[in-house]
């Protein structure tokens, strides 16, 4: 029987922004050394402003309630995230300022530490069964709202309660299902450590595309999501015939 485990809200840590500016929940987090190795977390943003340095840390950033927010960097490049599940991703280092649309929101934030990770984040809002491949070191599945039932290979199964977080290490299975009748958004993560003579440690891009279009126009962004990044996808046009 494959071993996992359920973390509670109970087991929820509240903990003060970097900034001063407000409070993060912890979900769930590892240590590595004297940080953490990987962290995901929610947050109420009440207030235009600035966000924390994470320096050496990747983050992927995704909407969860409210009206929504645009983050905009140091050179430009934003993200406008109004939409359930939005997301944005972007290195810890980046100088963001969040502009709310109307009103607070909360936000599902994951952080991985570069050297030591990589994390590849997907969403679903669907009721019927959505098949996942399992193909990392870790798997995450938080259940964001509704219950969801998670099997595996079409056997064991067990149900994940609303706001409650399965965690998944290295197992057999080369599968998994979920489905929920009540459940109306579902983010999962899959977890790669990466080795210290690993190559792959230094390809900061997701995708061949990705990486010939910003390398040609010297554009300093690692952000990729379904093979094609946003600010990319925004240009493509643009960016493709110059």
């Amino acid at each position: 029987m494959t071993e996992f485990n359920i973390t509670k809200p109970e087991d929820f840590i509240t903990m003060p922004w970097r900034n001063g500016l407000g409070s993060t929940i912890e979900l769930v987090k590892h240590w590595s050394g004297d940080s953490f190795q990987w962290r995901l977390s929610m947050a109420e943003v009440t207030q235009d402003g600035a966000f924390s340095d994470f320096s050496g840390y990747d983050r992927c950033l995704l909407l969860m309630h409210g009206k929504g927010m645009t983050l905009t960097d140091q050179v430009g490049q934003q993200w406008r995230l109004s939409e359930t599940l939005d997301a944005a991703h972007f290195k810890g280092e980046d100088l963001i300022d969040a502009c709310l649309h109307d009103g607070p929101i909360l936000d599902f934030n994951l952080m991985t530490r570069r050297k030591d990770c990589r994390a590849k984040v997907f969403t679903s809002q669907q009721e019927k069964s959505q098949k996942i491949d399992l193909n990392g070191d870790l798997f995450l599945l938080f259940s964001i709202q509704g219950n969801t039932h998670f099997q595996l290979n079409n056997r064991q199964q067990t149900q994940v309660q609303e706001q409650h977080i399965l965690q998944l290490g290295s197992s057999t299975a080369d599968t998994c299902h979920c489905h929920g009748e009540a459940c109306k958004a579902i983010s999962g993560i899959y977890f790669d450590n990466l080795d210290a003579d690993d190559e792959t440690t230094n390809n900061e891009y997701s995708c061949d595309f990705c990486s010939k279009i910003h390398s040609k126009h010297n554009i300093k962004t690692t952000s990729c999501e379904h093979n094609i990044c946003n600010l990319c996808s925004n240009n493509i046009d643009t960016l493709i015939n110059t």
